[in-house]
């Protein structure tokens, strides 16, 4: 049977009718002469795609008339060129690939939604700005160049008018950086001195609340009155959530200005942009003192070098008046000598002269004692080490055995406890031990069942020695003073000595890497201790 214009216009209907996409026809006076099932669904009227025929588009859909359809159709309409394009429809809020071409004397549109594939779009969109801004950021030395660098790449990719990242310090909002072109009037708050965060209200609403402010007309929340722009802020926090400042950005007000995609994106920005701030803000502390560190170890380096200097000076003027001292008094000991020998016998009778030689020649002879004691200082302190393994106890033992002379006919308890081998110079850990152990045996002689300590124990990275005694003992007032050349607490009358021997065992000490104490009480007794590394 042959075909009739009306079959062959059901046939078409029907083939349109099954597109799996949305689909309307209209004629040139933008009447509908067809609609499928899936362009009434899309539209909000489902179930009416009959019902629709013959009515204007613009009639029934005047929202339609403010998006990109309406141009596109009024344009095809006119040339009879077929277009197509990509656009978001707001009305629905979603994303279509739209066509539109010729048909009969009106058009046809075909569009089909993109949303999902627009969607994967922008998150990768965005995934490689917040790539690049990372990137960028990690590169950045100053915040300052934070800043510059985070505004240069979010801007274009969120389509900003202008941007702003400022800085907050209290309750004052200082160092502003400033991308495209910003509200003027913000400009001016801006640019006046000591501004507050109460004097952008919005800004106070995001520290207040902690969460961002997005609205479509920034006067709104209190931002000065700019025509037509929208405002977007979002809070900047280093890590530990303190809150550093804010970035905001500008856009022409309208429909969706503000999409989630875009909050997504400078959330997002905003985070990486506290880690970056706070990442800068620790390389500027760790400068500074770096260079501090520099100038203090310039510093320690001047005195050490003063220090070594002056020790070195003192070491030669010991040395050289330990030799000019000793010439006059051997010639005062010699001399001495002669005149005994001349007044022979008849000094014997006289005991006033007697007792006058015995006191010169006493304190000649302590005075040659000093003269060893600082010539033996001077030759400790330019020694050059010799480490080897010295077992403190064996030491210890033979030390004692030295002291039996002094001890002879006396009461005295010794406790030597287990004493470490330890890395030193032999030789000069012997006069250390020497020093203290002598002086332990001097000063315990008044005291009737004097009792010696000896031990040690690990203290850290260090051994600590101690020898402690039950003797005179000190003022600790006066502690700091015994290990000074020349320092004694003691009458010379009451115990002998030089006032050379501990100040040698601090040298010999601290030439080791350790460090030298005393602690006492007068009629109790008391504790000499040093340490050696733990090597």
């Amino acid at each position: 049977m042959p075909s009739t214009p009306d079959n062959a216009l059901n046939l078409m209907q029907e083939l349109l009718g099954g597109l799996p996409d949305p689909f309307f026809t209209v004629d040139a006076q933008w009447q509908f002469t067809f609609v499928n099932a899936l362009a009434a669904g899309f539209v909000g009227r489902p179930g009416e795609e009959d019902a629709l025929r013959g009515r204007g588009l613009w009639t029934e859909f005047p929202e339609a008339t403010a998006t990109p359809l309406f141009a596109l159709g009024q344009r095809v309409m006119t040339s009879r060129r077929p277009e197509s394009t990509e656009v978001h429809y707001a009305p629905v809020n979603t994303w279509i690939e739209l066509r539109a071409f010729p048909f009969q004397d009106g058009i046809a549109v075909h569009y089909r939604d993109i949303t999902a594939r627009k969607q994967a779009e922008a998150a990768r969109a965005r995934a490689e700005v917040l790539a690049t801004l990372g990137t960028a950021l990690q590169r950045a030395e100053t915040p300052e160049n934070v800043a510059d660098l985070a505004l240069a790449r979010l801007g274009p990719a969120i389509g900003a008018r202008g941007m702003l990242v400022v800085h907050l310090d209290g309750s004052a909002l200082h160092r502003p950086h400033w991308w495209g072109e910003p509200p003027s009037d913000v400009r001016l708050v801006m640019a006046q001195p000591a501004v507050q965060l109460r004097d952008l209200p919005i800004l106070t609403d995001v520290a207040r609340h902690g969460s961002a402010q997005y609205v479509n007309e920034d006067a709104a929340p209190g931002l000065p009155a700019s025509s037509a722009m929208a405002c977007g802020a979002e809070p900047i926090r280093q890590p530990d959530g303190t809150l550093l400042g804010f970035v905001l950005a500008w856009a022409p007000a309208g429909p969706d200005v503000w999409p989630a995609g875009t909050r997504d994106l400078l959330a997002r920005a905003a985070g990486t942009l506290g880690l970056a701030l706070d990442r800068t803000r620790t390389l500027s502390a760790l400068q500074q003192n770096a260079v501090a560190m520099q100038q203090q170890n310039a510093l320690l380096e001047e005195r050490s070098q003063a220090l070594h200097v002056a020790n070195a000076e003192l070491d030669a003027f010991a040395l050289s008046v330990s030799h000019d001292l000793r010439t006059p008094v051997r010639h005062m000991l010699g001399f001495l000598g002669l005149l005994r020998r001349a007044l022979g016998d008849t000094l014997s009778g006289n005991a006033k002269a007697e007792r006058a030689l015995e006191v010169v020649e006493g304190a000649a002879n302590r005075m040659n004692a000093l003269i060893d004691a600082l010539l033996h200082l001077a030759r400790t302190s330019r020694q050059a080490l010799h480490l080897e393994r010295v077992d403190l106890r064996a030491l210890v033992d033979a030390v004692r055995a030295d002291l039996m002379a002094e001890t002879a006919g006396r009461e005295v308890t010794w406790v030597v406890g287990a004493l470490p081998t330890v890395q030193a110079d032999g030789e000069l850990i012997r006069q250390v031990m020497v020093n203290l152990l002598s002086n332990a045996v001097k000063y315990t002689r008044g005291t009737p069942d004097a009792r010696i300590e000896v031990r040690a124990e690990a203290r850290g990275a260090e051994w600590a020695v101690t020898v402690r005694d039950n003797g005179a003992g000190f003022d600790p007032a006066y502690a700091d003073r015994l290990f000074g050349v020349f320092q004694r607490l003691h009458r010379q009358e009451e115990f002998e000595g030089s006032g050379v021997g501990l100040a040698n065992v601090r040298r010999i000490v601290e030439r080791h890497g350790g460090h030298v104490w005393a602690q006492g009480e007068p009629g109790v007794g008391a504790t000499f201790g040093f340490s050696l590394p733990r090597r």
